[in-house]
């Protein structure tokens, strides 16, 4: 899948393909042989090492992207090098290897990882839909033993989703074995860095924390939030909030993480034991006071709720206050109650709606709900309304009447061009004639 095209060393990407053009040999080391994929940092090609073709790896490279400002430039390679500064201070069974971050001579940046060949959950999940509850709990162990390692050495992960866990086909000989991998740190924060991103919600909108997607300080317990999540979507099938129909579904989404405690688990399967919900429900707190102060604590509760699936041993706080919207969080949710609000009013009764497009609907509806009933306005208000309604319809007639006579006008126009049209030809056939 290499691009065959040789280009100056001005272009990037091939004019044809739009590949990254990158060297057939990054850092000396690594030989480059195909795409395995692209996204918005760059591209991630498959490549073997120069002097032992059966060590493979995933190289990683940033590019420039033309047009790009100067500012969005440095800062995406400034998240470039803290992803390999992140993983430079990692070293665990369960957290993808770091093999080299390379610079080359036109500017360009290279990660080079290991190469990991198996399915990701996010894939496993498409294919097989809720899995068994120990089958679940096992692919989270490892992902909060990766965690807490990386917790200690200061590195938060921020992006903790079914797409970056991957279940990797390690090889030994004739021997296969599987082991789960956390990938991408490409929005990692390491403790001890200045904050240059204060106030950004980084990160996958269904998988942030509350306080993440506010875009304030972040611990710890974000990471425990998104295994929550995971671990949600594996007995469910589906992560407790879905982006709703709206003109800007991301926001919207983040505006329900930041307002609405999720449905639990046990309702969407009855099979989910009352211990593992509570703790799936506990990692999930909006409050993150509430939630297990570390990776470890979590892991140790969910093998406890295996051992004891009737021993409920945290309990929901009855009320927990929603957080302050950011401004276009807000505008998003409120655009997206008003479109939900008119289709529910003019539809037959239907069955509820899933959760997320009705949680959202409720949370934004509540200040109506607050309102007096009908039959207690005022007869001023009423006359107000009545008046107002009244208005509406007139000027709607003056609207279509206004819209037919512009149709009207539109057509004499038309008809008046196309007899110019008519005219000039004859004239221009005539002086040719002659």
């Amino acid at each position: 899948m290499a691009c065959p095209g040789n280009y100056p060393g001005a272009y990037s990407t091939c004019p044809r393909c739009q590949l990254p053009l990158v060297y057939p040999v990054v850092g000396k080391v690594w030989y480059i042989d195909s795409l395995i994929g692209r996204g918005g940092m760059g591209a991630v090609f498959l490549a073997h090492n120069v002097e032992d073709r059966r060590k493979r790896a995933a190289v990683k490279v940033l590019v420039s992207i033309a047009g790009e400002m100067k500012a969005d430039r440095t800062d995406r390679m400034t998240r470039f090098t803290r992803e390999a500064s992140a993983m430079r201070r990692l070293t665990h069974v369960n957290i993808v290897e770091l093999y080299d971050f390379v610079r080359e001579r036109d500017g360009s940046l290279y990660l080079a990882m290991e190469y990991l060949e198996g399915p990701s959950l996010s894939k496993i999940l498409k294919e097989r839909g809720p899995l068994p509850a120990a089958e679940a709990v096992s692919l989270c162990l490892p992902v909060l033993s990766a965690l807490e390692a990386a917790h200690k050495v200061g590195v938060i992960h921020r992006d903790i989703k079914p797409d970056n866990i991957v279940l990797s086909t390690q090889r030994d000989g004739n021997k296969e074995s599987t082991r789960i991998k956390v990938v991408d740190f490409g929005v990692a924060r390491l403790k001890g860095e200045s904050v240059t991103d204060a106030g950004q919600a980084l990160g996958t909108p269904a998988y942030m924390a509350p306080e993440q997607a506010q875009g304030n300080d972040i611990d710890e317990r974000v990471d425990i939030y998104g295994v929550g999540v995971v671990l949600y979507e594996l007995l469910t099938g589906q992560p407790p909030f879905l982006p709703p129909e709206a003109p800007n579904p991301n926001m919207a989404v983040l505006a329900l993480i930041m307002t609405t405690d999720p449905e639990p688990p046990r309702a969407r399967n009855a099979e989910i034991s009352p211990a593992l919900e509570a703790v799936v429900m506990r990692a999930m707190c909006r409050d993150r006071d509430q939630r297990y102060r570390s990776a470890a604590e979590f892991s140790a509760a969910l093998q406890a709720a295996l051992e004891r699936p009737d021993d409920v041993t945290w309990t929901r706080p009855a009320v927990t206050p929603a957080l302050v919207l950011p401004p276009a969080v807000a505008a998003a949710s409120q655009m997206a109650s008003q479109i939900s609000a008119p289709s529910r009013s003019s539809r037959p009764a239907m069955p509820a709606p899933p959760l997320s497009s009705r949680s959202l609907s409720q949370s934004a509806a509540g200040s109506s709900r607050s309102l007096p009933p009908s039959a207690a306005i005022p007869p001023a208000a009423s006359r107000a309304l009545a008046g107002a309604a009244s208005l509406s319809g007139s000027n709607a007639s003056l609207t279509k009447a206004g819209a037919s006579r512009t149709y009207k006008m539109l057509m004499v126009v038309f008809y008046l061009l196309l007899v110019s049209i008519l005219l000039i030809s004859l004239l221009v056939d005539r002086a040719s004639c002659r």
